[in-house]
């Protein structure tokens, strides 16, 4: 069981190593397990599906997530969370204020009415 003030899915426990710098918890995505992802920051930004400029940026920044920095949420991060593939309604901006806080919780990530895994508007 999870200790008090934490979510987990599928009885996974929240760990920092897989704190996403944009605001996703890495800990409970099925592509970070099926391509063995170590998470952005142990790889250095070059995470399973390319180079993370936001994980770049964190890094370069010396922040272990974007809700540490002062600029948050900058453009590259806006233009994250409104990608129409990739967006969410704002559950990432929430997890890296809490995180910020020290709170050790996530919330799953939703994508935004109106969009369809493609990225194309529903009519």
């Amino acid at each position: 069981m999870d200790a008090p003030g934490q979510r987990a899915t599928a009885g996974a426990p929240f760990s920092d190593a897989f704190v996403g710098m944009c605001g996703a918890y890495c800990g409970a995505c099925a592509w970070r397990e099926r391509s063995g992802c170590p998470g952005c920051e142990t790889a250095a930004s070059a995470v399973f599906w390319g180079e993370c400029g936001i994980a770049a940026c964190a890094l370069s920044r010396s922040v272990a997530h974007c809700g540490l920095c002062p600029d948050v949420p900058c453009a590259m991060l806006r233009e994250a969370f409104a990608d129409p593939e990739h967006g969410d309604r704002g559950e990432r901006l929430l997890n890296l204020r809490a995180w910020a806080h020290g709170e050790r919780t996530w919330l799953e990530l939703t994508r935004p009415e109106g969009l369809q895994a493609r990225g194309t508007i529903r009519t």
